[in-house]
C-alpha cells in the first residue's frame, strides 16, 4: 500500500488511486551457490577512509550546489559593484543657426558630456546583503562537507564491521 501511495505521488496523482502494473512473464529462476560471487574478497584491503571522503567531497550534489550558490552570490557582488560607477555619457552634435540678413548664419560642432556622480547611492546595502549571503554559503558548505565527512565515515566503518562478521562467520 505504501509503495502505491508513493508511486502515485511520484506520478503526480491522487495517492488513493488504484494502481495497475502488467504482470511479468514467467521466468526460470535458478541460483547456485558460489561463494566466491557473492562474498567479498577478503583479503584484498579496503582503500583508506581519506579516500572515500575526499571522494564523497568532489562528488556530493550537495557541495556542489552550495559552491554554485557562492559562486553566484559572488558575481551578483562583482556586478553591484560595477554598478556603483555610473555610467558616463558623451554626445557629438551640429547647430546651425540661421539668422536675419545683417547677421550671417552661425554653424557651431559641440561636444557635451555627463558623468553622475553617486554622492548618497553607494549599494553599500546591497553589498551587505551579499556578503551575509556569501558568509552563509561558506557556513551551510562546512555544514554540508561535515554532513558528508560523518555519512562516508559511518559507511566505512559498516562495511569494516560487516567484512569482520564475515571473517568470523567463515572461521
Amino acid at each position: 500500500i505504501q509503495a502505491r501511495e508513493q508511486l502515485n505521488i511520484i506520478m503526480g496523482r491522487n495517492e488513493a488511486v488504484p494502481l495497475e502494473v502488467p504482470n511479468l512473464a514467467q521466468f526460470q529462476l535458478r541460483a547456485e551457490k558460489n561463494e566466491s560471487d557473492l562474498l567479498p574478497d577478503l583479503s584484498q584491503p579496503l582503500a583508506p577512509e581519506s579516500e572515500y571522503i575526499a571522494d564523497g567531497l568532489k562528488n556530493r550534489l550537495e557541495i556542489k550546489f552550495v559552491n554554485q550558490e557562492i559562486k553566484a552570490a559572488q558575481t551578483t557582488r562583482s556586478v553591484v559593484r560595477g554598478n556603483i560607477l555610473p555610467d558616463g555619457q558623451v554626445a557629438f552634435g551640429y547647430d546651425r543657426q540661421l539668422n536675419p540678413v545683417p547677421e550671417p548664419n552661425k554653424n557651431n560642432m559641440y561636444i557635451m558630456g555627463s558623468f553622475p556622480i553617486p554622492i548618497f547611492d553607494r549599494q553599500q546595502g546591497e553589498l551587505a546583503r551579499l556578503r551575509a549571503i556569501i558568509q552563509q554559503f561558506n557556513s551551510e558548505l562546512i555544514s554540508q562537507q561535515n554532513i558528508v565527512r560523518g555519512q562516508v565515515a559511518l559507511a566505512y566503518r559498516k562495511v569494516l564491521n560487516s567484512r569482520e562478521n564475515i571473517r568470523k562467520y567463515q572461521e
